[in-house]
């Protein structure tokens, strides 16, 4: 992810957002994330600061502010999927495809729903 610019937090963000498929609240981003509100505002702050992400009134509640992706933020999350596809790929290259299985069921074991 350094490649494109992004720590995981701030790829997670993004994509949180992207995810959203509208503007999001502060509040449901932190939820989300699972972390505290403070440290949503702090995030935003620095990717404000670094154009990918903007704050925009709530049209249904002018007190609120809701985060949406800049267009440099939709090329920095695509980058970062990119980025993050290669690296997976990397990572089980010297597995076969019975290995993957395995460690699938396991994951999907693990967390309780179904993967790919």
């Amino acid at each position: 992810l350094g490649s494109v610019g992004l720590t995981f937090v701030k790829w997670r963000m993004l994509d949180a957002i992207v995810k959203a498929g509208s503007p999001i609240a502060l509040g449901k981003l932190a939820e989300h994330l699972n972390c505290v509100k403070s440290n949503i505002t702090q995030l935003t702050d620095r990717l404000e600061s670094e154009g990918t992400v903007r704050r925009v009134s709530d049209p249904e509640d002018r007190r609120s502010t809701l985060m949406e992706l800049t267009e440099s933020g939709r090329s920095t999350h695509s980058g970062g999927l990119d980025a993050l596809g290669k690296a997976t790929q990397a990572l089980f290259a010297a597995s076969n495809e019975e290995e993957r299985n395995v460690l699938r069921q396991l994951l999907e074991t693990i967390s309780g729903r179904r993967l790919m």
